[in-house]
């Protein structure tokens, strides 16, 4: 009578835990599938019948890639030979499609477990990630916001600074002009004075462009535009456009690069430069306190990485407060001195380029940042070596409409094109060249257009002609000399249209370039 009563005992307990094992499957706030191994489902709790939309018996009549997109074909190969190989799969997200045709994103882990009979089957947990997608997607805006507004703080900076800088080389330009026409009034103008005055002119024409190159670099660090480019370029491009600025305030701010190569590296160009531009900004806040203020910044290569460094003999950082600089908005400035996200920027950046950032800092005698970013090792870098005319045996045979609404820039650049071989039709605005080409379509090859116009502005022509499907399409080019402007980026729609572009200051070796490319068809030899 004992024994039956503790075998009654037992069954109570044991369906006591099947009913509790019960509710928790059917209430558990993940979902729960199993399948045999063929990939039939067998069985399936409530939320997963949440997460689909269907019942199990709709369940289990359909097949798997009714719920499955077929873009995840590759990715599911690769969990299925995880679990022939360990037994287990995951963690892996993908999505669902539901009965009512939304997608679901989720996340999966299984393994394969034997029921009672000894049959395997594959056992998988399934976890709705709708709101943790919607939160990430949250986070990386926050990121992108605050991204912005750290490059818009940087560019305030420096445009002051910046509007100097650019005076001065326009100074000499002028003054050297303002020479030439003297000389020449008087008579006594010669060769080897004309010589000296043009080349101090391209000097000083050479300095703007470098700082309006580095602006338009630095103004493309919100782009999602991912390229192989040198790092030493863009590392130079910050410094010249902050080197004199700096200097006129007292800092003496250096660049020591020891590279013999011209290393490459993968990854978004403009993100760099803000690295490089934090990094330097933040160096020169903490040398205010000194009387002899000094930023060294330096580049080298070590094995299959590049290591920069941007060292200044501030006030250095105190040893507790070390670990905190990277956090979101610590700072050790003073109020109205910095938000605290630059660093926290900084140091997110390198992560998202494969790279470390270290820090070094002794209180009262300065910082050091150490960046360390891989090499790729996918494209070797090499000086651009531009085509050349081969002593004019090539020419470019086209007929071409420039649209620009600045009456020097365009006989300047129709000399330019005229002298490559093109036929030039000026006119001063979009409208002027939609109107030239919608009547004779036939008569032209190439539209060369400013962006910025009145009456109508180069995209706005782009566009209706591309519109125009019964139109025969002529090649495009853009002329700019936009800072925030990317043209490279395949996000912006305007880069699927065009044929190519001209930047300003424009560089003759650089429009070339893009015309052979663009009218390779064009191009003929001249005996």
């Amino acid at each position: 009578a004992q024994d039956l009563s503790e075998i009654k005992q037992a069954e109570i307990e044991l369906n006591a835990s099947k009913q509790q094992l019960s509710l928790f499957y059917q209430n558990s706030p993940f979902g729960f599938a199993f399948c045999d191994m063929s990939g039939k489902l067998i069985d399936a709790n409530k939320k997963y019948e949440h997460i689909t939309g269907y019942n199990l018996t709709e369940l289990r009549e359909l097949s798997y890639w009714d719920i499955t997109p077929k873009k995840y074909e590759d990715q599911e190969a690769e969990q299925l030979e995880s679990l022939r190989n360990t037994g287990k799969y995951g963690p892996y997200r993908k999505e669902y499609i539901n009965k009512n045709g939304q997608i679901v994103p989720v996340e999966l882990n299984g393994f394969i477990i034997k029921d009672f009979s000894g049959e395997e089957g594959i056992w998988s947990i399934i976890e709705d990630i709708s709101e943790q997608i919607d939160q990430e997607k949250e986070i990386q805006k926050q990121k992108q916001i605050a991204s912005h507004h750290a490059k818009l703080a940087s560019i305030g900076e420096l445009a002051a600074g910046v509007g100097h800088e650019i005076n001065n080389p326009l100074a000499i330009i002028k003054g050297y002009l303002g020479s030439i026409e003297k000389k020449m009034q008087r008579g006594n103008i010669t060769s080897e004075d004309l010589n000296k005055y043009i080349g101090k002119i391209n000097l000083a024409a050479d300095r703007i462009a470098k700082i309006v190159g580095g602006l338009r670099t630095f103004s493309r660090s919100d782009s999602t535009e991912v390229t192989y480019y040198s790092p030493i370029d863009a590392l130079r491009e910050s410094y010249h456009m902050v080197d004199e600025i700096y200097d006129r305030d007292g800092i003496n701010i250096s660049l020591n690069v020891t590279s013999e190569n011209k290393p490459t590296i993968h990854g978004n160009r403009g993100k760099f430069q803000q690295i490089i531009m934090n990094l330097i900004t933040n160096a020169r806040d903490a040398t205010l306190i000194k009387l002899e203020r000094k930023i060294d910044i330096s580049a080298q290569e070590n094995d299959n990485e590049i290591i920069i460094s941007v060292k200044d003999n501030g006030q250095g950082i105190p040893q507790d407060l070390q670990e905190r600089v990277f956090d979101p908005f610590f700072t050790t400035k003073d109020v109205n001195v910095g938000t605290g996200i630059g660093l926290s920027l900084t140091h997110n950046f390198v992560k998202e380029m494969g790279g470390t950032l270290n820090l070094f800092s002794i209180e009262g005698v300065g910082t050091t940042f150490t960046i360390h970013l891989p090499l790729s090792q996918c494209l070797q870098a090499s000086p651009h070596q531009p085509q050349s005319m081969n002593n004019k045996t090539e020419l470019l045979k086209a007929r071409v409409i420039l649209a620009e609404d600045e009456e020097e820039i365009r006989e300047l650049l129709g000399e330019r094109l005229e002298n490559f071989g093109l036929e030039v039709v000026s006119v001063e605005n979009g409208q002027k060249a939609h109107d030239l080409y919608i009547n004779n379509p036939e008569n032209f090859d190439l539209i060369i257009s400013d962006m910025k116009m009145p009456i109508m502005s180069g995209p706005q022509l782009l566009k209706s002609i591309r519109e125009n499907s019964r139109l025969k399409q002529p090649k495009f080019i853009f002329i700019t000399g936009g800072i925030n402007i990317d043209l490279d980026d395949n996000e912006n729609e305007l880069s699927k249209l065009i044929d190519g572009y001209f930047l300003k200051p424009f560089d003759e070796q650089d429009i070339l370039k893009v015309l052979s490319k663009c009218l390779k068809e064009k191009l003929i030899k001249i005996a």
